[in-house]
This record gives C-alpha cells, structure tokens and sequence, in this order.
C-alpha cells in the first residue's frame, strides 16, 4: 500500500475510534460527565454500576424488540451498535497485517468492545451490556468480511 493511502487509512481509524469513545462515553451533559467523572471514585460507585449493567445475554435485545422501548431508542441500540462497529473491521485489517484474518478480528473486534463496556462500567459514563459485547463484535466482523471481499479482487489491498 502507498505510503499516502497508509496516512489516509491511518487518519480515518484515528478519527473514527475519537467518534467511537465520543459516542460511547461522552455523549451526555458535560454535567453528566463531571458528575459520573466524580462519582468514579467514591465508595459504592462500582457497585451501583455493577447493579445496573446487564450479564444476561439477550436481555436488552429482546426487550428493544419486544415494543416496550420507544421505537427510536431501540433501533438506535441495536443497529448502532451493530453498524458503529464495522468499520473497525474494515480499517484495522487495512492497518494491521495480523487482523486479515476472521479469528484475530473476530477477537480484536470483542477485545475492542469489551475495553468501551468496562470504561463504562468503572466511569459510570454508560450502563455495561453484555448485549453490546455481541452486537459490537458481529459488526466488527461483518466490516471484517466486507474488507475481505474487496481484499479478494484488489491488488492494491494485498501489499
């Protein structure tokens, strides 16, 4: 790959992780945010935070699809974090030789999405959700095979 399209490549994986943790963790009041920020290190934040996040695989997926959530947030959830994910499996590849491959993305795409889940567990920023864990990785996997596709028929994609 040129060294022009490396820079290029490098830059929208930069800028697309800065809108991930933007999204993620900081998408809230900046009062939300010192407040959370605040709490982190008083006792029993951690245990509040464990006590709203979800362990229960399925369990946030099939109440958005139930129609007890408002239509707008469920969709939000589900196909964003599905979607928000799949360009890093599309990037990271390009970048990183080690991840053209389905197992490495597949286990950088859920280490990834675990790393977001626990900075929101620990900062009280987001509700951890094991559900994301899933949603996230299948995106990254899902950008991964699009990678591969083009990877396939593009020359230029294999040096």
């Amino acid at each position: 790959m040129k060294r022009s399209s490396k820079l290029t490549i490098t830059g929208l994986f930069v800028v697309y992780i800065g809108l991930l943790i933007k999204y993620i963790l900081f998408r809230r009041s900046p009062e939300f945010i010192r407040s959370s920020l605040q709490e982190m290190g008083e006792p029993g934040a951690l245990k509040n935070n464990l006590a709203r996040a979800n362990f229960t695989l399925f369990k946030t997926t099939s109440y958005f699809l139930s129609g007890y959530a408002k239509r707008g947030i469920a969709f939000e959830n589900l196909v964003g974090n599905f979607v928000g994910f799949m360009p890093l499996g599309l990037l990271a590849p390009l970048l990183f030789e080690n991840l053209r491959n389905i197992r490495n993305m597949l286990a950088f795409s859920f280490l990834t999405s675990f790393a977001f889940e626990l900075a929101q567990l620990v900062t009280g920023l987001g509700i951890f959700d094991v559900d994301d864990l899933l949603l996230n990785t299948a995106g990254g996997v899902i950008g991964y095979f699009v990678f591969a596709l083009f990877n396939r028929h593009s020359p230029a994609l294999n040096s």
